[in-house]
């Protein structure tokens, strides 16, 4: 197990069709970025705790990592970021918490797939989607964001399939400015605002969700 605790601009990177494995470290205080991933790599996160980070958490700008049953807590701004055409991860089993930010963002053309994640605790929003990106999320728990569960906004999309969506604090899922997802067979439920709300030119597919006892509907 390693310590990697200190002011470093980013704690971990990976580039350069790098790979490797990182197994069961504790990733704290990076002044930056705590993991960082580029096009080309594949490296492989598994048991890690992420911490504290002063700008992202993970960030992933291409290749095809992944993070398996990873503890991400209170880093700042956003917890784990997926940007750009060639950014393609898998994200399975983690558990992403606790932070006045947003837990995952999605954004400019990546994809991605995200399953059996808890994502929550949240002072931002738990899930965001924008700018052409095109998730995968699969079986995840989203729930207890102070704000939106999920959002998808500015030609976001995304495939949101069996995700438990609740106990949000305001809408569990938001779709407006051209987001246009696809939303099949999710439990959307116990929220204070609405189970889904399309407003302000949101598009998309929404198909047997399971939507019941949200405040306003």
């Amino acid at each position: 197990r390693n310590y990697i605790n200190g002011p470093w601009y980013k704690a971990v990177e990976v580039i350069d069709d790098g790979a490797g494995r990182f197994m069961g470290n504790l990733i704290t205080h990076a002044r930056n970025k705590a993991v960082a991933t580029s096009s080309g790599t594949s490296p492989w996160f598994e048991g890690n705790t992420i911490a504290f980070a002063q700008f992202r958490g993970i960030h992933i700008s291409g290749g095809e990592a992944s993070f398996i049953n990873n503890v991400l807590v209170r880093n700042s701004h956003v917890q784990v970021e997926c940007t750009g055409e060639e950014a393609n991860p898998v994200l399975s089993r983690n558990t992403i918490c606790d932070a006045d930010a947003t837990g995952i963002l999605c954004t400019g053309h990546s994809q991605g797939t995200f399953t059996q994640n808890q994502v929550f605790a949240h002072g931002v929003v738990n899930v965001k989607i924008m700018l052409q990106a095109n998730p995968l999320f699969s079986d995840n728990a989203i729930h207890s964001s102070q704000n939106e569960g999920i959002l998808v906004v500015e030609g976001g999309k995304g495939h949101f399939s069996e995700n438990s969506i609740c106990d949000n604090l305001q809408t569990g899922l938001v779709v407006m400015s051209a987001g246009n997802p696809t939303v099949i067979g999710n439990h959307v439920q116990n929220g204070k605002g609405n189970g889904i709300w399309v407003k302000s030119s949101g598009l998309g597919l929404y198909r047997k969700n399971k939507i019941h006892a949200n405040k306003a509907a």
